[in-house]
């Protein structure tokens, strides 16, 4: 190829519009509403935090620790990291444990911790702000960032950190009494 049909690295770059090459995308939206997954304990739904970051464990036994709460399933290890398991659908007032042994991992390494989960995240589209709702437990009211939503279910976005916390305080008050 000559030298006179060779184009300058930032030409080469710059030329093409991605925008213009994908005629089925919308032009008209200035920006994307974000995805965001849900999960539920019992009957109450949760937003999982983008940032903190989750995965899915599937068939774990959690190491039983006496006399702790019943909610309190014990701990895991992953990945070297001693993760403690919560069943949040007997925090919200339901006597049901959870039996299935899918675990979501919420945070990483020694700020992670485990929820156990019937059913896989799902994706959440057309969430609402709402503030015509009741708090499913009185620790978690201070831990609500924002309630959506979505048909006729009710999703709380939470700071998981603080929520963590609010379980920890809630579990010395138990051992303690």
């Amino acid at each position: 190829m000559s030298e006179s049909k060779m184009l300058k690295p930032s030409e080469a770059l710059n030329r093409f519009s991605p925008i213009k090459l994908l005629p089925f995308v919308d032009q008209t939206k200035s920006s994307v509403e974000p995805l965001r997954y849900g999960f539920r304990a019992g009957d109450v739904g949760l937003i999982m935090d983008e940032v903190m970051g989750s995965e899915i464990v599937n068939k774990i036994l959690a190491c039983v620790i006496p006399a702790t709460p019943s909610w309190f399933r014990g701990v895991v290890n992953i990945r070297g990291n001693i993760v403690p398991v919560f069943d949040l659908k007997m925090i919200f007032n339901s006597d049901e444990k959870t039996d299935l042994q899918r675990l979501l991992i919420i945070g990483k390494e020694d700020k992670a911790a485990g929820i156990l989960i019937e059913d896989l995240p799902q994706a959440l589209h057309d969430l609402e702000v709402t503030t015509d709702f009741l708090s499913p437990s009185p620790f978690m009211n201070e831990c609500i960032r924002k309630v959506y939503k979505q048909n006729d279910d009710i999703w709380y976005e939470l700071n998981f950190n603080d929520f963590f916390a609010e379980l920890g305080k809630q579990f010395a008050n138990e051992i303690n009494q």
